[in-house]
């Protein structure tokens, strides 16, 4: 008989009879030894706090016990498996917002594991946001997204960004037109007004307003050269509701001027054909309800304009001969702060939000950039919401709340999770077993796991550990970090250091005088760890050196002339077949470079459809030893080990950005720097999620 999950020890036959003669001691019988080692379950696809705008998701793992495993369910379910559960997958259904995954799995004894994670569903992106109205009965702010060619909505409890109503008909067919800019809100009536420069339908000729019927889901021209023969506008960029006069009141911003527009009849009509004060380049405006007034902010002249809702007379409310500081210089969005007896302005030299009082012009900053890492730099509308002003910045992709009294700012949401998460742009990455590794454009270093991405090194406000990595690479086994740094004694010399990625502690092992000046740390280009070898491979101009990671001495490894370098950009180890393999801009092949230094062209053919062989960009070598490869023409591409044959494997021209920055690969699943972010890859199924950053999704989002 087995008894699995418990160990017996032998008893010998005299020490039985005892036994059972006479009972016996502790130390001549024992009971058998339990087994208390849970179940080790790894989540391989997707991770923790991804993502993604999948309606369903392929989750995938490995389980593996010291005894016998008996079960493993996903939510309940038992996931499909070939292999007694070692690995497994299961298809789960998303709704919108933050899904909870949970993984259990038990042995024959009965010790069970338990693993969470979360993964959320987000139904549409902030690609490039534009005008925005803040609809205070159901919480939720309406936007123009002139990438998307959508109005999408934002549910300010929740931060969800969905789509609401596509515009694609509108879309300019010539260069010279412009995109819908501007949206005004009337839902009680059932309408969302829009400003139009073109549509499909009428023609590039058309130029007006448009409506959005909410019930019935359908587009129709409201004002334009059909509606009104008199038609006035040309390039409309701002709408906005002024509802005690019944009328939309439209800013033109190549006719510099102010256009009502009745909602009776779609009449056009100028407020005012000659002011006193002309615009020059109107950019947004907010009606003074209590003032009978509307506040233009004026790009061109740096001033704040007042025009009178009856008269339509301007009179000037604020600039910069009245208030020098702090200046205006680009002002792009206004709204009304009317509680506190202001306006509030959002200009792009003076980032963050200036304050004018509504009685006397004088300006004041309300929450400027200074140190704070949520930017503020391109909001294109503004409103406001309780004690908050809302901020939708074109720049960073992410709406930003800022409290009127304190005036600190937090995220509302951005297109990346977790929510409110503050990004910067990924430069290079090393994905392992036991998690993610990057560094970032304010040379912080980060280490991503199941909960996410945190900084371990460096600063991204200032702080006094300011760090300047050019390239960096991970020791998987001590979970230490190696970085180059510019050690600022010339333009070409560098320095290695060690990163202790629990700690971020940071220790130079190796530069001009450590232990000496011999093989100088001039012109790297990149570094990796070389963990057959016990030594970090530095990548220069013309050579391959290796530091040895006890006293940092540099040796040369290659320095072969018959291949020369040209422009080499990254070298890799690969231990299975005991070679490095670089990557030079100068080649559209790799260079393999032997035990003994000698270097040879590899993976000279090109890719099925290709003429010619593209030059790569990164190389991706993943634990079992399979080569990956990714080119100039954006191919993402498996590489045969032996003959270095190029198989197509993901179109990444497909995805929404078309250009990665970095990779890696670990258990079918690529991790691939993309323009805001890290996007992970499931190999098998094409399924991605973005696991840092505010990276667009790359599904199709319903």
């Amino acid at each position: 008989m087995k008894f699995s999950g418990m160990k017996f020890l032998r008893i010998g036959s005299a020490a039985l009879c005892a036994v059972i003669a006479a009972g016996c001691s502790d130390n001549d019988f024992r009971l058998p030894e339990v087994d208390r080692e849970a179940p080790t379950v790894v989540m391989q696809f997707p991770s923790s706090n991804a993502y993604t705008d999948l309606a369903d998701i392929t989750v995938r793992g490995r389980t593996s016990d010291n005894d016998v495993l008996v079960s493993v369910t996903v939510n309940g379910n038992v996931p499909m498996t070939m292999d007694d559960f070692a690995t497994w997958e299961t298809s789960i259904a998303l709704s919108p917002g933050i899904n909870t995954i949970t993984v259990e799995a038990a042995d024959l004894t009965g010790n069970q594991t338990t693993r969470v994670i979360n993964v959320v569903r987000q139904r549409g992106t902030i690609d490039r946001p534009f005008g925005s109205e803040f609809d205070t009965a159901s919480d939720t702010l309406y936007f123009v997204d002139i990438d998307a060619n959508k109005i999408m909505t934002i549910t300010l409890a929740d931060g969800e960004v969905a789509e609401f109503a596509d515009l694609s008909q509108f879309v300019p067919t010539s260069r010279t037109d412009t995109q819908p800019l501007d949206l005004a809100l009337d839902l009680p009536n059932d309408s969302i007004y829009l400003t139009v420069a073109s549509d499909a339908a009428a023609g590039n000729s058309s130029v007006g307003i448009w409506r959005y019927d909410t019930v019935m889901e359908t587009w129709s021209a409201f004002s334009d050269s059909t509606i009104d023969t008199n038609a006035v506008l040309q390039l409309p960029t701002d709408v906005m509701l002024d509802s005690a006069n019944n009328r939309l009141l439209v800013i033109d911003f190549s006719a510099d001027s102010v256009v009502a527009v009745s909602l009776a009849d779609g009449s056009q009509s100028l407020l005012n054909a000659t002011p006193a004060f002309p615009f020059s380049e109107p950019t947004d405006a907010a009606i003074d309800v209590q003032a009978n007034r509307l506040l233009v902010t004026d790009r061109a002249n740096d001033s704040v304009i007042s025009v009178d809702l009856t008269t339509g007379v301007h009179t000037l409310l604020s600039d910069n001969n009245l208030d020098a500081s702090p200046a205006l210089r680009e002002s792009l969005s206004i709204t009304m702060d009317a509680a506190n007896g202001r306006a509030l302005i959002q200009d792009t030299v003076t980032p963050g939000i200036i304050t004018v009082d509504l009685a006397t012009g004088l300006r004041d900053g309300l929450s400027l950039n200074g140190r704070d890492p949520i930017r503020l730099n391109d909001a294109r509308s503004l409103a406001i919401r309780g004690n908050e002003v809302l901020a939708l910045d074109n720049q960073s992709d992410h709406l930003v709340a800022i409290d009127l009294d304190t005036e600190v700012r937090r995220i509302v949401t951005n297109n990346g999770f977790p929510r409110g998460s503050v990004t910067t742009t990924v430069e290079d990455i090393a994905a392992t077993d036991r998690g993610v590794f990057g560094h970032n454009e304010d040379a912080a270093l980060l280490v991503g796991g199941d909960d996410g991405f945190e900084v371990i090194a460096g600063s991204v406000d200032g702080g006094t550990q300011q760090l300047n990595l050019e390239f960096f690479a991970v020791d998987i086994e001590s979970l230490t970090g190696y970085a180059v740094e510019d050690s600022g004694t010339s333009t070409s010399e560098s320095r290695i250091s060690t990163i202790n990625l629990f700690t971020g502690g940071m220790q130079v092992i190796s530069d001009g005088g450590l232990p000496n000046d011999v093989n100088p740390l001039d012109d790297v280009t990149n570094i990796t760890m070389d963990r057959d070898r016990n030594r970090l491979l530095v990548l220069t101009a013309t050579q391959i050196l290796a530091v040895n990671l006890s006293d940092g001495a540099r040796t040369v490894v290659s320095n072969d002339i018959a291949v020369p370098f040209n422009d080499p950009r990254h070298v890799y180890v690969d231990s299975a077949n005991d070679r490095l393999l670089v990557i030079d801009d100068g080649y559209p092949s790799l260079i393999a470079v032997d035990s003994t230094g000698a270097r040879s062209l590899f993976a000279t053919t090109p890719a099925p459809g290709n003429t010619t062989p593209e030059v790569p960009d990164f190389l991706a070598i993943d634990p079992n030893g399979n080569l990956w490869l990714y080119d100039h023409a954006n191919q993402f591409l498996e590489l045969d080990a032996v003959t270095g044959a190029r198989t197509p494997r993901i179109d990444v021209t497909a995805r929404p950005r078309a250009q990665w920055r970095d990779m890696n690969v670990v258990d079918d699943v690529v991790y691939a720097v993309v323009n805001g972010g890290i996007e992970q890859i499931d190999l098998r199924t094409d399924e991605s999620v973005i696991i840092y950053g505010s990276a667009p999704l790359g599904n199709g989002a319903e």
